[in-house]
């Protein structure tokens, strides 16, 4: 891996964004080595948050490497109830670097109220400007993002960014927020650019005081359960299947009325099995259909007897 450099003062570094983002990916080139292989499952992702100090020329710079956002799985409350308790027994923290995936077209709902979350956590306004957003995956199917592409990029995301940060916060933003545009390839290692990126934000982050940890809000789990009916409809040859489910799902309610929700899972389930009414409607009228037929056919053999008697 490339060695970047690395000022004398301690720095610590905290890295939050979803699932996929390369997280832990970044902190392994921020860090020189592959600080964290093995805190990720068999499915990808990291579960837990975990900090790892840099060795050698590095070892001024710790990293702390948190699960990524995944609102799917309802997860996401209790990992940031664990991210604050690291973060309280850690005592030190001097930057946030919210990792984004170059290739997404907008700024995710889910990461817009974590993000409010963890703004809430610090109750000092100037948190805002602790932030810094790393862009991943900057590339093109013509290779390497060019300057235009990742102007364009952050123009279109760096708005909403700073506007859910300030209003989080209660304060406006002082500073611009610094931006880094990496590509991270296993085989072929770190891009010249992102580098050279990754190094200014790094020198940004030791410019900073480190944000006061004793002053945050602790998370509680609170959690309730919430019931809703789902209705569906199927078609099964003739007959139309009706099923009635009941679903529940988690509620975890946070601080300043921030809520997120687990994924729903089924509870109980009715099915109804009635004839098709359309196909029931086709009936009676193919039955109608056939008795007109057969009075016409009886109307026809009279006609053709008294024809016949007629002749004789």
């Amino acid at each position: 891996m490339e060695n970047l450099n690395i000022p004398s003062k301690t720095i610590n570094i905290l890295l939050f964004g979803e699932t996929g983002n390369g997280k832990s990916a970044l902190g392994n080139y921020l860090l020189g080595n592959d600080a964290f292989k093995g805190y990720n499952d068999y499915k990808g992702g990291t579960k837990v948050t975990v900090g790892k100090r840099g060795v050698g020329d590095n070892s001024n710079l710790f990293v702390i490497d948190t699960p990524g956002l995944d609102d799917r799985t309802g997860e996401d409350k209790k990992h940031m109830i664990q991210l604050v308790e690291y973060i309280r027994q850690h005592k030190e923290l001097n930057a946030i670097l919210v990792v984004f995936n170059f290739q997404q077209v907008r700024f995710p709902y889910n990461m817009q109220t974590m993000l409010k979350l963890f703004c809430n956590i610090f109750p000092m306004k100037e948190v805002g400007n602790h932030f810094a957003l790393i862009f991943t995956n900057t590339f093109t199917k013509r290779g390497e993002a060019t300057p235009e592409q990742k102007s364009s990029k952050a123009n279109k995301i760096l708005p909403e960014f700073k506007r859910v940060i300030e209003e989080a916060s209660g304060s406006p933003l002082s500073n611009g927020i610094p931006l880094a545009f990496v590509d991270m390839d296993p085989d072929e290692g770190l891009d010249e650019n992102g580098k050279m990126d990754l190094e200014r934000i790094i020198s940004w982050a030791s410019s900073l005081d480190n944000l006061n940890t004793d002053k945050i809000h602790i998370l509680k789990s609170d959690v309730r359960e919430e019931t809703q009916d789902f209705n569906e409809i199927k078609m099964d040859g003739e007959y139309i299947i009706k099923t009635s489910i009941k679903k529940v799902r988690d509620v975890y309610s946070q601080i300043y009325s921030t809520i997120t929700y687990g994924e729903w899972k089924e509870k109980e389930r009715r099915e109804e099995k009635i004839i098709n009414p359309e196909i029931e409607k086709n009936k009676k009228l193919n039955q109608i259909i056939k008795e007109q037929e057969k009075k016409i056919k009886e109307l026809e053999e009279e006609n053709k007897k008294l024809k016949d008697m007629n002749n004789k």
